[in-house]
């Protein structure tokens, strides 16, 4: 084999480059205090970038995770007047007329809201009243704990299905029982339904546990109020969007005096998947800056040790060094640094992560390019700041390194 073979040539390189770094380990061991403190610095930043990303990768999840439990299948309408005239009543559109009118639907019913001051003995509370029909349970898929849902039958009897919460706050001497009658307005409504714990739903804007569900006509009892919102459900769930705009055409159609607008749960995730991305963007700049403020410490402490070992530089070049070499040797310990500064802001990383993640009660699911953008984040800015004082040490001419050390 020749000097100029390309294999003598990788040996020599990575035997010259496996020196640097026992070199630099043994300049970072003799200056400890400065190098601790610039190890610190890189580790926090490279723990702020991991911890930061991994919270935003958490809340992206919970919040994806909290719209797929609504079902990939729901259309919401809302309905708001263009006037100050009454609006017409959504009720007034017979259900198997809408579905008729558009075949992709499966299922669909109306809601209108309206809040009332409802006693039980002497519990007294004010609660949100929703009015709908009874095949608004079909289509939300409510679980109950106790009970039933309003049938066609209760249409006009004064039935209430009350949310776990709102169950909760009435009982008084005994819990929540099946029959109990609640007072709401100058009328009695017997409950025959008590929900599980649901929490709320983004879509409607409701929240399950603090509501009471009532039928239209019981809720006309206690004024007379017309529907704002309506949901459907589609047979096709990946044609959500398509069907809804055909049930915005549709109802603008029946009700002009009225402005429709509809939404699906994967145009609220697409929405919220904007917002994440736009989070995460923010946390990973807050990590940055702290970076760079790890970098500076780094930049700090090689200019020093370039100041302290021209000495040194001088006789390495007067016996052959090459100034590449020299600029190697300096750059090698700004790595070392980086990378002590990575290893130990993964693991302050990690733990933090876990640490917020579990309080916060998220799902403990860790992502794993926080990490790769934390460690590569950190030696690209342990190359960045060190590249300078490198190259003017790399710069230094041997006979005045040697006159100024």
């Amino acid at each position: 084999m020749t000097a100029h073979d390309p294999r003598v040539r990788a040996a020599a390189f990575f035997s010259l480059l496996l020196a640097n770094v026992r070199d630099a380990l043994s300049g970072l061991q003799s200056n400890k205090q400065r190098s601790v403190l610039a190890l610190l610095g890189i580790s926090v930043g490279c723990a702020s970038v991991i911890t930061l990303l991994n919270i935003g990768a958490g809340a992206s999840r919970e919040a994806a995770s909290a719209f797929s439990s609504m079902g990939s299948d729901l259309i919401a309408a809302t309905l708001s007047a263009k006037t100050d005239e009454l609006p017409s009543a959504v009720s007034a559109i017979p259900v198997n007329h809408l579905l008729r009118a558009l075949p992709a639907l499966d299922n669909a019913a109306g809601i209108a809201f309206y809040s009332a001051d409802a006693r039980l003995g002497r519990r007294q509370i004010q609660l949100p009243l929703v009015g709908t029909e009874p095949q608004f349970f079909e289509i939300t898929r409510l679980k109950f704990r106790l009970g039933r849902s309003l049938s066609d039958f209760d249409t006009s009897a004064t039935y209430t299905v009350l949310g776990a919460n709102i169950a909760a706050s009435l009982s008084s001497q005994h819990p929540m029982r099946i029959g109990d009658k609640v007072e709401m307005g100058n009328y009695y409504f017997t409950v025959i339904g008590i929900l599980q714990p649901q929490g709320p739903n983004p879509l409607l804007s409701i929240d399950y546990d603090n509501a009471a569900f009532v039928s239209f006509k019981g809720l006309q009892r206690l004024r007379a109020i017309s529907p704002s919102s309506l949901i459907a459900s589609t047979r096709a769930p990946e044609r959500s969007e398509a069907t809804a705009k055909a049930l915005q055409a549709y109802l603008e159609r029946l009700l002009p005096q009225q402005t429709v607008d509809t939404q699906t749960p994967r145009q609220l995730l697409a929405g919220l998947q904007t917002q994440a991305n736009v989070f995460s963007y923010l946390l990973s700049g807050m990590g940055i800056i702290s970076l760079i403020a790890g970098g500076i410490g780094i930049m700090n402490v090689m200019i020093m040790s370039v100041t302290e070992r021209r000495r040194e530089i001088g006789v390495r070049l007067a016996i052959g060094a090459r100034p590449f070499d020299i600029g190697l040797l300096f750059l090698t310990e700004a790595l070392c640094l980086a990378c002590l500064g990575s290893i130990a802001g993964t693991v302050l990383g990690l733990a933090s992560s876990c640490a917020f993640l579990s309080l916060s009660g998220w799902q403990l699911n860790l992502a794993p390019v926080s990490f790769v953008v934390g460690i590569a984040s950190s030696l690209l800015t342990g190359v960045f700041f060190g590249l300078h004082p490198a190259i003017s040490a790399a710069r230094l001419l041997p006979v005045r390194a040697l006159r100024d050390a």
